[in-house]
């Protein structure tokens, strides 16, 4: 009891003190604001009525008051150093290393989210199937999942704690081809070096562990697909600072600098088309290729999914063309989720994809948990009240188990 009491004295004391130092901070400007040149322009009862007054002073304010950077700064650090804490999204754990909530926190209506998602991805699925494509599902574990030993006291909930095996169970059950992202990374001797510890995505080592076992999954359940082969090689074309996504949470810069995490470094690499040593991206930034461009010729394979994979930096694509030998299209989006490039697909582009085989698409568990009503609005040939009624002869990969 008394360490609550201490504790609570402790954070009052630190919310005086930071507002102690806004207001005086604020009196130092006053001067600055014009406030008494404008108060014969504004002293009427229209214009308080109307909130003339306060939206002018509180634009001027913004503008004038030179010290909101630094109170920001303060208050970021004496939450950062006395409770480990920072601004709301951001979780710390242990050893410098931070996670985004989301994989902590359930959204409100996730459990439905969750149901909804794998029904979606049974449709697609199937609505491939229907047009002779395979898929298969790359299922990335969530970073405090795989790294559950540095997230120090944060425990994710309930929904978040059964969310991988629920979702791979399901797929496997409805015999969707899906790539265990996790068991991949788990068997590796170093997995802290697959993820960054300032951001929420994984590093290009993470990208090529997860493109050596979906190269293995597919060459053992479908070669049947007999895809056109080419040769590739990545090759490491040098080194980039890399500012965390996360650190936007953590806002110590400019005035508690050495407070921040030690900064990481990120290799970049290129991949290349062996045969002719051209080239496949002639920028390494480059997007292959948008699903806002209705032009966009598609080969046998086409890769789909989030920034994990439109993100060039990671090269995931080109991880999976040298280990699948094959050319890929990369078409994923950055800052749609899995489900919606998954839904424009099908809608715009699969009915004319007549070179199409394979959709490989990369799903992180931690978007599962939202929910994403207009990809569920749009217009399927299958709906998902039909889809649940449809026998499993319907889907491609029907006829074989998949022993993972």
């Amino acid at each position: 009891m008394s360490e609550l009491v201490n504790k609570q004295l402790v954070n009052k004391l630190l919310i005086a003190l930071f507002l102690t130092l806004v207001f005086g901070a604020s009196i130092t400007t006053w001067g600055n604001l014009g406030w008494q040149d404008q108060a014969e322009q504004y002293y009427n009862q229209k214009s308080f009525l109307s909130g003339d007054i306060a939206r002018d002073f509180e634009q001027q304010y913004d503008e004038e008051f030179s010290l909101q950077q630094i109170g920001l700064n303060v208050w970021t650090a004496f939450k950062y150093l006395l409770f480990n804490q920072a601004k709301k999204g951001l979780l710390i754990g242990s050893n410098g290393w931070l996670f985004s909530d989301e994989e902590f926190i359930a959204p409100v209506g996730a459990a439905q989210a969750v149901d909804n998602n794998i029904q979606f991805i049974d449709l697609a699925s199937r609505q491939l199937a229907s047009h002779g494509v395979g898929l298969m599902v790359v299922l990335i574990p969530a970073k405090a999942r795989l790294l559950e030993r540095q997230t120090g006291a944060h425990q994710p909930a309930t929904i978040h704690r059964d969310l991988y095996p629920q979702v791979i169970n399901t797929l496997r059950d409805k015999h969707i081809l899906t790539v265990d992202g996790l068991r991949e990374m788990r068997a590796q001797s170093q997995p802290e070096s697959l993820y960054f510890k300032t951001d929420t995505h994984w590093t290009p080592e993470g990208a090529q562990v997860i493109a050596s076992g979906a190269a293995r999954l597919f060459y053992k359940h479908l070669p049947q697909l007999s895809l056109h082969q080419q040769r590739f090689i990545t090759e490491t074309i040098g080194e980039q600072a890399l500012e965390g996504d996360l650190l936007r949470f953590l806002p110590l810069s400019p005035l508690f600098d050495g407070l921040m995490p030690a900064a990481e470094t990120m290799g970049l690499a290129q991949t290349y088309l062996v045969d002719n040593d051209q080239l496949f991206a002639t920028d390494l930034f480059e997007e292959l290729g948008s699903l806002e461009d209705p032009f966009v010729t598609l080969p046998e394979v086409v890769l789909l999914g989030t920034s994990f994979s439109a993100d060039r930096r990671w090269n995931f694509d080109g991880a999976l063309k040298q280990a699948l030998t094959v050319d890929i299209q990369n078409l994923a989006e950055q800052g749609q989720g899995p489900i919606m490039p998954m839904a424009n697909f099908l809608n715009d582009y699969l009915p004319s994809a007549d070179n199409l085989k394979l959709v490989i698409w990369e799903i992180p568990e931690r978007y599962l948990a939202i929910a994403y009503p207009l990809a569920y609005s749009l217009d399927h040939p299958l709906t998902f009240s039909e889809q649940a009624s449809k026998p499993d002869k319907n889907t491609f990969s029907s006829n074989r188990e998949f022993k993972q």
